[in-house]
């Protein structure tokens, strides 16, 4: 038993409290539905308190500004939260209750998080009256989960166009005379078997500040009594009838205010553009170093008489597809007219439209086309085909983009292609030379030696054009590991830098991106307070022993039967 409660070990609500950080530029009609009726949901502890906010509160609670509060009381606040250094702005976090306290039980930790709870908002109102923390600061201690992520999510919506947000409310007519029903703390918040007077008034502000922040249409409030809810099957047809229909009326509309949405849904090329366009900033938004990778990449880029192909080629886990992406988004500044670049990428294998080599090929030569007018400029039309056809036909697009204008076409990890394509008789091998091409690809797949048949294609005189992708060493795997931490705002303590520098300094030491990557996401859930650091962590020596580590430490977390099931499940 790791927690005895969903709170102490809250990571469901940070989870909730980050869909509003997810881009969002997939739900163009609809972003949240809201589900309301007479519950306002749990008001639960704090999970991550910042330091200032908590020291305010210890300091009026441990100075008996709050009454009827003894000093095992106050000892609480000491024994359920610490504090974690590991950030840059230091945090107090809710401990949960762990193995070695399995006798404690779950009676006695909500009889504590009663009384810690009373005792914070107590203290928060003192402190919001002097002005030592703020409303949104105070709040945090009695508004719920839930209605956090409705004001959150109205806040997000406010500049928006259209409106994305659906509500249904249901109102329980007499309520009031049922709330003797044994069940009935199902439908209403309850506080020591009498209705919480406070829940509900937090709840009617919730529905009015709803009411004022969407339009009349995108609320459906549906008035049922008591009996009804004995009737599941009648009114949950009827609310499954008005869920579909209020759904397609915001679709419709949405499509209606929102050309640009329209010509989206009707063009699956923008569709695609769009979807690696996406990918490629999700891989440099952690992207470190490679200079000399990248310095290579532009030597090739200069050179004027070379109109064959340029190959990036490494193993896998070793960061390749991201410095592709940092290719795509810095190669026009190797130019002296940056405005004359563009830069098409594809990301093999990571959409439907791009896992065989047919798609990417015909609509690489359709965004061409657009690109530079050519469909409207020239006498050409283009066609689907075979691979061959298709390659053709990219080739005498090609040949029609202006002289002045620049284009460099990025193919990442034809791997990940079918097979039938490893032979890359697709590939054009002869560039106008104002278009590169830089193609990526793992040495060899499924047995089949990719870097072999390129060469063979390349004829001679090629070596110039492979350039490998290898591991980070040690320096600059440990300078990639203390960038991520000032990107995630974090820092680590003398202890926790002896541990990660042990696994630096190993003679084996596993330079790729993917090994540090899942150091560091193990070494990111460290706490200050957590002064031992498990010696496993430390015997890590490479890629697939981090892995089992991890595994090891989600079995535990979790406990091993959910893990276990949870896992075949994905598999």
């Amino acid at each position: 038993m790791m927690s005895v409660s969903s709170l102490q070990d809250d990571e469901t609500a940070l989870l909730r409290g980050q869909y509003d950080h997810v881009p969002d530029n997939k739900s163009k009609a609809i972003r949240v539905f809201i589900l309301l009726s007479h519950r306002y949901g749990g008001r639960l502890l704090p999970t991550i308190i910042g330091d200032t906010v908590f020291d305010s509160l210890y300091h009026v609670i441990h100075h008996n500004h709050i009454q009827n509060v003894d000093e095992n009381e106050r000892l609480l606040l000491n024994k359920w939260y610490k504090l974690d250094e590991n950030p840059f702005k230091s945090v107090y976090i809710l401990q949960p209750v762990r193995n070695e306290d399995e006798q404690y039980g779950q009676k006695q930790w909500k009889y504590d998080e009663k009384r810690i709870i009373s005792m914070m908002r107590k203290a928060a109102d003192i402190c919001l009256k002097n002005a030592t923390i703020n409303q949104k600061e105070r709040d945090e201690f009695f508004i719920s989960v839930t209605a956090k992520e409705i004001y959150q999510a109205i806040e997000n919506n406010r500049n928006k166009v259209a409106n994305r947000i659906l509500c249904f409310i249901r109102e329980i007519t007499d309520i009031d005379h049922h709330l003797h029903e044994h069940d009935a703390s199902k439908y209403v918040d309850m506080c020591d078997g009498e209705i919480d007077i406070e829940a509900v008034d937090y709840l009617n502000e919730l529905k009015t500040t709803i009411k004022t922040a969407l339009p009349p249409e995108n609320i459906k409030i549906c008035m049922i009594r008591w009996s009804n809810l004995k009737s599941r099957e009648t009114y949950l047809q009827q609310f499954s009838e008005d869920f579909y229909l209020m759904v397609k009326n915001q679709i419709d509309k949405c499509v209606k205010t929102q050309p640009q949405l329209m010509k989206l849904l009707d063009d699956s090329l923008q569709y695609e553009i769009l979807e690696h366009a996406i990918q490629c900033k999700s891989l440099t938004s952690r992207f470190f170093g490679r200079l000399d990778i990248l310095e290579k990449i532009e030597e090739y880029m200069r050179l004027s008489d070379e109109n064959r192909p340029c190959i990036l080629h490494g193993r896998s886990g070793y960061g390749k597809s991201s410095i592709m992406a940092k290719v795509a988004t810095e190669a026009t500044k190797w130019y002296l007219n940056p405005s004359s670049v563009s830069v098409i990428i594809r990301f093999l294998g990571s959409t439907p439209a791009s896992s065989d080599i047919c798609k990417p090929l015909l609509n690489i030569t359709q965004q061409i086309s657009k690109l530079y007018n050519i469909d409207k400029n020239e006498n050409i039309e283009i066609k689907n085909g075979n691979a061959i056809e298709l390659k053709n036909q990219l080739e005498t697009v090609l040949k029609l983009i202006p002289n002045e204008q620049n284009l460099i076409i990025l193919l990442d990890s034809i791997d990940q292609l079918q097979k039938t394509d490893f032979d890359c008789l697709w590939l054009p091998l002869n560039y106008p030379k104002n278009v590169k091409c830089i193609i990526l690809t793992m040495p060899e797949e499924s047995g089949i030696n990719l870097l072999g048949i390129l060469k063979k294609l390349l004829i001679e005189n090629y070596e110039h054009l492979f350039v490998e992708v290898d591991e980070f060493d040690k320096e600059n795997g440990l300078n990639a590991f203390k960038s991520w931490l000032n990107i995630d705002k974090r820092k680590l303590t003398d202890n926790q830098k002896i541990s990660v520098e042990k696994i630096f300094s190993k003679e084996n030491y596993d330079g790729s991106p993917l090994f540090l990557s899942l150091i560091y996401d193990l070494v990111s859930n460290w706490h200050s307070y957590d002064t031992e650091i498990d010696q496993e962590f430390e015997n890590i020596q490479n890629t697939e022993e981090a892995i089992k580590y991890v595994y090891n430490q989600l079995s535990i977390k979790h406990g091993k039967i959910l893990f276990e099931k949870a896992i075949s499940y994905i598999q």
